[in-house]
């Protein structure tokens, strides 16, 4: 279990217990005569969430959340949960970032274990199973910590502390504490080359998609219709019926008439007809040549038996 008490407002407790899953959000009051629960947040696993709380300022605070298998028994890696706009007495539902992200990721030399979290009071110090320390330090708007491994500072005996740098085109970030920059929401762009404090407003005929660094004027881009229409069912549903129909069609084009089964009953019929006249043709024209030898081989009978 994780305690912290807020050192802006020491009428709220953090409490993290990783072994129920939930950080709890607690309000003192009555000049530490009582306690109530103002609110609680979990993040949908069975165990690991709480495993260690911070404040950072009032209204900004860091849970170190721990990954496990589904039986418990291995342990895979560690986040730090990010909240930037906590009220008085709400836990968020959701985080506003985590580290490791895309700009904050841990050096190599850190592993993704971690055990501990203490905040400083507005920086971070992380400590993995190995006994090494991250310090993450919190910077000024428009600036993140870094920590790359060329951001970082320190050796295997002094902890490795991050850099700040500014934010890049189309991100920005317009308070002072260790979360990274966020991307300038759908309608505004930042083009960078100054403070990344804030992202402007596009045009009322531009397009900017989130994360814009420039705008695009609405009459360079083409409305593209993505809607196809459903393909229409068969007249047709059962299977000898489909066969049948299709036995007996014929396409229009040339590949339907030569992958057609009648054309091809077509073919074969004309040259077994073919056949069949051409051998009783032969027939006929041989069975009249037989008669035609029979009358004379009569004819010079009778005049032999005439003449005798």
């Amino acid at each position: 279990m994780s305690v912290k008490i807020n050192s802006a407002d020491s009428a709220r407790v953090l409490v993290g217990m990783p072994f129920i899953n939930t950080v709890f959000l607690f309000v003192v009051s009555n000049n530490g005569s009582s306690i109530s629960l103002a609110s609680s947040g979990s993040n949908g696993q069975y165990v690991g969430c709480g495993k260690s709380v911070a404040w950072l300022t009032s209204s900004q605070a860091a849970v170190l959340v721990s990954t496990y298998s589904l039986d418990h028994s291995t342990w895979y890696s560690s986040n730090i949960y990010l909240y930037t706009s906590l009220t008085t007495t709400t836990i968020p539902s959701s985080y506003s970032s985590l580290i490791p992200n895309i700009q904050q990721q841990l050096p190599s030399t850190i592993s993704s274990q971690l055990i501990q979290a203490v905040s400083t009071p507005e920086s971070l110090a992380v400590l993995d199973v190995n006994g090494n320390i991250l310090l993450i330090l919190a910077t000024p708007a428009g600036t993140y910590a870094a920590t790359s491994v060329s951001s970082l500072s320190g050796t295997a005996s002094i902890p490795m502390v991050s850099s700040s740098t500014a934010c890049i085109a189309g991100t920005y970030k317009s308070s002072s504490g260790i979360h990274p920059c966020s991307l300038c929401p759908s309608g505004t762009r930042n083009p960078g080359g100054g403070p990344c404090i804030s992202c402007i407003n596009c045009s009322s005929n531009s397009f900017c998609s989130w994360g814009a660094v420039f705008e695009v004027n609405e009459t360079y881009l083409t409305s593209q219709s993505q809607a196809y229409a459903y393909p229409r069912s068969p007249e047709l549903t059962a299977y000898e019926d489909i066969v049948l129909s299709n036995s007996f069609a014929i396409g229009s084009t040339s590949h339907c008439i030569v992958a057609s089964p009648l054309f091809w009953a077509l073919i074969v019929g004309g040259v077994g007809v073919i056949i069949v006249i051409a051998m009783n043709t032969l027939h006929f024209f041989s069975t009249r040549k037989r008669v035609i030898n029979g009358e004379e081989l009569s004819r010079k009978y009778f005049d032999k038996r005439t003449l005798s």
